[in-house]
């Protein structure tokens, strides 16, 4: 069953994140939903939360970004007797190959972004295994493990229509736009204008040929594949 405010609406939500800006948009998204939730900047290491505050914890690329141990420590403190936790992991991708133009003053600005301090996340090497056995260690039951590949990308699928298939293609285009603006962003200093304007043309030529190979029926087989492992738990 969901765990969300659209499928529980009287249910209180609570959310969690380290960084600020996701706290933000998180808002701004509710608002605009016309969802009543609350956000929080927090460590999900060290919450602040009395024992037993919550029916559920749910968890998306969260877990791989901490200390484990600490991590399900927490997630059992905050619980309450026979609450859910659900910690998802992506395990693995098939992807097309990602396009970016291979320009020297692109790998400068990847460089310069590299050393601001927000570039600086921890990931650790834990296996889902890990985390299941330490959530047997802290005295989790009742576990159930699910997994879901998503397609996320497929613009020569016949099942979609048009409309669909030139909105994923712009979707990819725009993915990449971001992250090369978030990079300047992070290094502001590292290219010149006319450095990036011409990495963002390279983009747009890149993702305009593959409009016109698909509106004029040439086939790419391009598409992006996540697999993600969803691991339930009650205390």
């Amino acid at each position: 069953m969901p765990y969300d405010k659209k499928t529980l609406p009287n249910c209180n939500v609570t959310g969690i994140d380290l960084d600020s800006n996701h706290i933000e948009f998180a808002r701004k998204m509710s608002e605009k939903l016309n969802l009543e939730c609350d956000f929080y900047e927090g460590d999900a290491t060290n919450l602040n939360f009395t024992d037993e505050s919550f029916d559920v914890v749910f968890s998306y690329t969260v877990a791989d970004f901490c200390e484990a141990e600490r991590f399900i420590d927490e997630q059992y403190r905050i619980l309450k007797h026979n609450g859910k936790c659900i910690i998802l992991f992506t395990v693995s991708s098939d992807k097309k190959e990602l396009w970016i133009p291979t320009e020297e003053s692109l790998e400068k600005l990847w460089f310069e972004a590299s050393k601001n301090e927000n570039s600086n996340i921890n990931r650790y090497n834990t296996t889902v295994k890990d985390f299941l056995k330490l959530m047997d260690k802290q005295g989790f039951i009742k576990t159930k493990i699910s997994s879901l590949a998503v397609v996320q990308y497929s613009p020569n699928n016949d099942d979609f229509s048009s409309e669909l298939s030139i909105k994923q293609i712009n979707e990819q285009r725009l993915s990449e736009i971001c992250s090369v603006k978030k990079a300047r962003k992070m290094a502001p200093l590292a290219l010149t204008d006319a450095q990036y304007n011409e990495i963002i043309s390279l983009i747009n030529i890149r993702w305009d040929k593959v409009i016109f190979d698909y509106q004029n029926n040439i086939k790419t087989w391009d598409y992006t594949v996540s697999t993600v492992i969803a691991a339930s738990r009650v205390k």
